[in-house]
């Protein structure tokens, strides 16, 4: 078995609008009011997405051990604040880009992937 560990996908304390403006914030998360719900994303266009990702990659390498196996899934029960296929890429690309800068070795891990790929096989069997 391999662990995979966390990384990046963008999500901050609302506080970071202290260091820079680049942050969306969610509608909603999961139908939650605002108050017990809302998200704050750091654009993934931000130099600071790569830096902090980056980092967290490293320090949770350093703190668990790795098997180069990273997840991050930014618009898990979440709508992108814009519906243009090229944002919701360049999120992807993003996380990937940082799991790499904290890694070189590290891939990401699409969970949805495995559970379309058992899907289709007990389907089929």
């Amino acid at each position: 078995m391999k662990g995979v560990l966390p990384a990046f996908a963008g999500h901050v304390p609302a506080a970071i609008t202290r260091l820079t403006p680049n942050v969306t914030h969610s509608a909603d998360w999961c139908g939650f009011p605002a108050n017990c719900g809302s998200s704050t994303l750091l654009e993934q266009s931000d130099p600071l997405f790569a830096k902090i990702g980056a980092r967290f990659v490293e320090l949770a390498s350093q703190a668990f051990g790795t098997d180069h196996i990273y997840n991050g899934d930014t618009f898990n029960e979440m709508v992108p604040s814009k519906s243009d296929p090229t944002y919701v890429a360049d999120w992807g690309a993003a996380v990937y880009d940082a799991i790499r800068a904290g890694d070189p070795d590290g891939a990401r891990h699409d969970f949805a992937e495995d559970f379309c790929r058992i899907e289709s096989t007990a389907l089929h069997s």
